[in-house]
């Protein structure tokens, strides 16, 4: 932990303030923690505040931990940090008293409560679960936003204070039946008397609101609140902390408006962008980031500079150490995760141990085939927060099809099972298999056949055959089917594993099953990518058996939540708070980040970029972005001008590292530029320590540049005198052609131009323009449409124009358009088009004249803005 001495201007600035509120605002590696803990020392130690007076809180318990061990870092143990969500607990006990002796642990009621009202809504409507189109684990998400936003599912029945109403407010949804769901959940829960994990913070509100003599207590208990992570607050939480400082508003708050990422589950941004007008808050910024390098600091400034309702701010730099920032740009995903498995393994092969390593994904769709390619190529990884993909039901569901396979076969050539287990699991796989994708096979038909089987210990094949006759026609027709599926299945077990998935996904129309089972699209198209990751990981295996025991063999050992000898691979909002030093994101392809954007509102839109600005803020050394052609580049690296950036950062990397007698002046020239395009003035004048070989190199080229640039600037001016010459000429052949035009219009009159129709049977489109020219012996003027000779003028034929007319008009820059045939179309007559033959003729006179030479890039460059502004930083401080 740093020490008090040691902190920077910033975060001295936080731990001296004075009381009142304050909202402070921290970039990512800002050191806020340090901040915040010498604060609270402060307060204890040198303003002699006690301890338990003072209300350390945040969202997250990571963060509290981390506030606690900051803390006794500094010998600081008797204030105790806590969660948002143990604060509303709290205020709910205090009211309500303690949870019943039956309810279940919070954290997981939600989901319990959940499946029942799901099963209860779907038996009401007559309908399946599925049909219902929507999962438990939306439900469950739901419900908790709403409660974290104080909305009822029926706002007059909560029954609350009348100052409260001002506050509170009715649930609302697109979707009638997410409301009738919210308001069967709420029964259900109230009927049990259980508490789930969001109505902690609901009650702990309503506790104050409804508890005069407790809210009292509470605001008087506490002199000094200070709160973490304070952007991912939600309603409910904000109320809490507004009743809780407003006899004192000591009140302290730390966030990063660009890091507010759960908006799903209730937290707004707006409270933090807010809170100064709000509570007239002095604003303290902290934006020199001691965490990133070059690359992801100002990709990161460039990303999230487009979102508009932000707090003014940038990640500053303050150290020139760590890696390039890469694009990976390939084909496809498949093509893409072979690149970052590739990436992976080389710099394990170098001195990064695994756990330095993370993979950071928008959602877990995304990693089957990342899985694939790193166990391709034996690369220890572990799935945080989420199963690894074999464990997902696609492929589980397409193994159990495999399994049961190879146990039909065992059956038919030994006439039974020497074990009970397996005679169990062969009965198991296939009630697990019938359904799936559904044939709507009754479950007491099912039930039924198992029992015979157990009964007769007979083949469950021959089983559900001798039901055939007993069913409808059009279950005997999907059964029937089945069965086929299944013969044909159990034959070819020796064939290739890939092969044979394949050929079986193809059978079960399973693709398509995944998609219209799914209730999002792009939650379809994950599963699809689950199930061809299979596919290909059965490349691997050369028999069926094989490829069964290999995935036991992953399940065995492959699957520990948090292993320090693997690399993570984690959704971005679980990586939220924590660091690598090489980090992978393979999402930057628009539908993936941002996530579906066909259906985003700008608000959404806006949490994307944030959720893209938190991964590229997680990497200490390295950064990789993956995109590949198949889906196309996200919007955030394309408005980010992502490559042109990466660029300029590998031009400053050249010049901090290569070799002093290597640089040359146009590379400093171009040093300069990149410092000033990528706004790093401020880390070159305050944390850069050159060499002092390096230094006195760059100070030589710096004291030779400006001859050259005086040059440049000179054939800039040079320049721009050709082009006003030549500017000024244009202008005097546009004069020069419209009074060409004016006497041409004098010359010819306006009625049209008869000539010899050579095309007798081409019909012309409105829209049909000729051209004219002469041919080589000047007797006749040809005409021509679409590069096809369709009629001529004979200067000595008959017509209303005379030879001497002809011979005088400059046919070449004639625009004429279609009139009308006549004379059983042996006659062509054309009206002249003046505005197309003005620009033609104007073409033909600009031809003679060359434009002037543009200055080259470098000359550009060395004129540029920027190139001044990076010039003068840099001499200024090697002039120190």
């Amino acid at each position: 932990m740093v020490s008090a001495d040691a902190l920077t201007p910033e975060q001295r600035a936080v731990t001296q303030h004075a009381d009142g509120p304050a909202a402070v605002l921290a970039v990512p590696g800002a050191g806020k923690t340090t901040a915040l803990v010498h604060r609270i020392r402060m307060l204890v130690e040198e303003r002699g505040v006690a301890p338990d007076r003072i209300l350390v809180c945040s969202f997250n318990r990571q963060t509290v931990d981390d506030l606690t061990d900051a803390l006794h870092a500094i010998g600081v143990s008797d204030v105790q940090p806590r969660t948002l969500h143990s604060l509303g607990h709290a205020l709910r006990h205090a009211s309500m008293g303690p949870l019943s002796d039956d309810a279940p642990d919070p954290s997981t009621a939600a989901h319990r409560l959940a499946r029942r009202v799901l099963r209860d809504e779907a038996d009401h409507s007559d309908l399946d679960v599925a049909d219902l189109e929507v999962t438990t684990a939306d439900l469950v998400d739901q419900v908790a936003a709403w409660k974290q936003q104080l909305a009822y599912p029926d706002l007059d029945r909560a029954d609350l204070p009348p100052t409260a109403y001002d506050t509170a407010s009715a649930a609302s949804a697109d979707d009638d039946i997410l409301l009738n769901l919210y308001s069967r959940f709420e029964a259900h829960r109230r009927d049990r008397d259980w508490v789930t994990y969001a109505d902690m913070l609901r009650d702990g509100w309503e506790a104050l609101v409804r508890n005069d003599v407790l809210r009292e207590r509470t605001q008087q208990a506490y002199e000094h609140v200070v709160v973490d992570e304070f952007q991912d607050v939600s309603r409910a939480q904000y109320e809490i902390l507004d009743l809780l400082t407003a006899d004192h508003r000591n009140y302290m708050v730390v966030g990063d408006d660009d890091q507010s990422i759960y908006r799903w589950r209730g937290a707004r941004a707006s409270f933090l962008l807010d809170f100064a007008d709000t509570y007239d808050a002095t604003t303290y910024r902290m934006m020199d980031s001691f965490r990133l390098p070059l690359g992801p600091t100002v990709l990161a400034n460039a990303v999230i500079q487009n979102n508009e309702d932000r707090h003014d701010k940038r990640i500053r730099l303050t150290q020139s150490d760590g890696g390039p920032t890469r694009l990976l740009d390939e084909t496809d995903a498949p093509a893409l995760a072979n690149a970052v498995a590739e990436q992976i393994d080389g710099l394990l092969s170098e001195s990064y141990a695994p756990a330095d390593l993370a993979v950071l994904v928008r959602t877990y769709g995304e990693t089957p085939p990342l899985e694939v390619a790193m166990l391709d190529r034996g690369l220890p990884y572990t799935v945080d927060g989420h199963v690894p993909f074999y464990r997902r039901r696609p492929v589980q569901t397409l193994l159990r099809y495999l399994y049961w396979a190879l146990l039909e076969r065992r059956r038919r050539r030994t006439g039974g099972f020497d074990q009970p287990e397996t005679a169990q699991q062969y009965q198991n796989r296939f009630a697990q298999i019938v359904n799936h994708p559904n044939r709507y096979v009754p479950r007491g038909r099912i039930d039924r056949i198992l029992q015979e089987a157990r009964r007769k210990d007979i083949s469950l094949f021959a089983i559900t055959e001798s039901h055939l006759p007993a069913m409808d026609a059009d279950l005997r027709d999907r059964v029937s089917a089945f069965l086929e599926m299944l013969e044909t299945l159990v034959a070819r077990l020796d064939a290739s594993p890939a092969v044979l998935l394949e050929d079986l996904t193809a059978s079960l129309g399973y693709a398509a099953y995944l998609r219209e089972q799914s209730v999002r699209p792009e939650q379809g198209e994950a599963r699809v990518r689950t199930m061809n990751a299979l596919l290909r990981y059965a490349t691997s295996f050369d028999s069926v058996p094989a490829l069964i025991e290999g995935v036991r063999s992953l399940a065995a050992g492959h699957e520990r939540e948090s292993d320090p000898s693997a690399v993570t691979v984690r959704s971005i909002h679980r990586a939220k708070g924590a660091e690598w030093p090489v980090v992978f994101v393979p999402g930057g392809v628009e539908g993936t980040l941002p996530h579906t954007p066909a259906e985003k509102s700008d608000a959404a839109l806006a949490e994307e970029r944030r959720l893209f600005y938190v991964a590229i803020t997680r990497a200490q050394e390295h950064l990789y972005l993956g995109t590949h052609e198949d889906g196309g580049r996200s919007r955030f690296l394309q408005e980010a001008n992502a490559e042109s950036l990466l660029d300029r950062c590998e031009t400053v990397q050249r010049i901090l590292t290569a070799p002093p007698q290597t640089v040359t002046e146009e590379a400093v020239a171009r040093f300069c530029n990149a410092v000033g395009t990528l706004r790093l003035g401020t880390f070159f004048q305050d944390w850069w320590t050159p060499a002092p070989d390096r230094a006195e190199t760059l100070r030589s080229h710096l004291s030779s540049l400006p001859s050259t640039v005086e040059a440049a600037h000179r054939r800039v001016e040079a320049a721009k005198e050709a082009q006003r010459t030549y500017e000024t000429e244009i202008a005097r052949l546009r004069d020069e052609a419209s009074a060409q035009v004016e006497q041409l219009r004098t010359a010819l009159g306006t009625a049209p131009i008869s000539a010899t129709h050579t095309a007798t049977e081409t019909y012309y489109p409105d829209s049909a323009a000729f051209t004219f020219d002469w041919t080589e012996d000047e007797s006749a003027v040809m005409i021509h449409w679409n590069d096809t000779v369709v009629g001529r003028i004979d200067p000595l034929g008959a017509g209303r124009l005379d030879a001497e007319t002809v011979f005088s008009i400059p046919w070449s820059g004639i625009v004429a358009r279609f009139d009308s045939v006549s004379n059983g179309r042996a006659r062509l007559h054309l009206t002249i088009d003046w505005e197309e033959t003005s620009g033609r003729l104007l073409a033909q006179k600009r031809a003679t004249l060359s434009p002037p030479a543009s200055p080259d890039a470098f000359t550009h460059l060395l004129t540029s803005e920027d190139f001044r502004t990076g010039y003068e930083r840099l001499h200024d401080r090697l002039s120190d």
